[in-house]
């Protein structure tokens, strides 16, 4: 007697990785900006560990390229 296997499929996410940091460029809600300048980039990781951007080296954002 053959026993019917079902299979159920998870769509891959870094999360699955465990990661100490992920920065995800694609989710315009991690991105903090000001005046189209890049504040602060979200950890999506769970650690906290947001990237800030200081002085007068922070990057822009554009979108529609």
């Amino acid at each position: 007697m053959r026993h019917a296997v079902t299979y159920s499929l998870v769509p891959f996410s870094p999360a699955h990785l465990s990661p100490a940091l992920w920065l995800d460029a694609s989710d315009e809600a991690t991105l903090v900006k000001e005046s189209g300048i890049l504040t602060s980039w979200l950890d999506k990781s769970g650690n906290d560990r947001d990237g800030i951007s200081t002085g007068s080296s922070r990057p822009s954002i554009s979108t529609g390229l």
